[in-house]
């Protein structure tokens, strides 16, 4: 019944886009360190038409942006821990999270493919600009664990087309894609 009335996925995407304003309102917090500034992101992005409109249809979308604010949230809050140098340990949790975030956001939408690339731009960014006198070793540790963790959702996805289908490239090259 669910399957067939489509409540199945309106009810995934109704999660998703609740869970996308509660990190919306995180991330709001730990910029503007107010509890006002949480409540009014996630409530101007749950009053948005398009927002409603994705969190009734059972498509990727509302999916796709739960993830890309969960990788949001936990890159920013490496960056605050980063700069405040606080428990290294944090700071790993943090970029682990949003690893496995973005492989999550690469699985639901192509566009999420360019998020690995953004994520090791950052931490190669915010090292630069950073403190010096362990560049070295945190470049490595951070990129080390951010690189493989946030391309699984890719190599999950090319290995799948070449197992079921026979050619690990058919997003590219199949009958729905932009060259047919």
């Amino acid at each position: 019944y669910l399957f067939q009335t489509g409540l199945a996925g309106t009810i995934v995407s109704g999660f998703s886009t609740a869970i996308a304003a509660v990190y919306l309102s995180r991330i709001a917090k730990l910029h503007f360190s107010s509890n006002y500034a949480g409540f009014l992101a996630a409530s101007l992005f749950l009053m948005n038409s398009s927002v409603i409109y994705m969190s009734i249809v059972p498509m990727m979308e509302a999916p796709f942006m739960m993830f890309f604010m969960m990788a949001s949230f936990y890159a920013l809050n490496w960056c605050y821990l980063y700069k405040s140098g606080n428990d290294n340990w944090l700071q790993y949790r943090n970029i682990l999270k949003c690893a496995l975030a973005i492989s999550a956001a690469t699985l639901t939408r192509y566009e999420a493919w360019f998020f690995p690339i953004g994520l090791i731009l950052l931490i190669l960014v915010v090292l630069l600009l950073g403190k010096k006198e362990t560049w070295k070793r945190k470049v490595e540790a951070f990129v080390f664990i951010a690189a493989p963790y946030s391309l699984i959702g890719i190599l999950v996805w090319i290995v799948y087309n070449g197992l079921i289908f026979r050619s690990p490239l058919l997003f590219f090259t199949g009958p729905y894609s932009a060259q047919a």
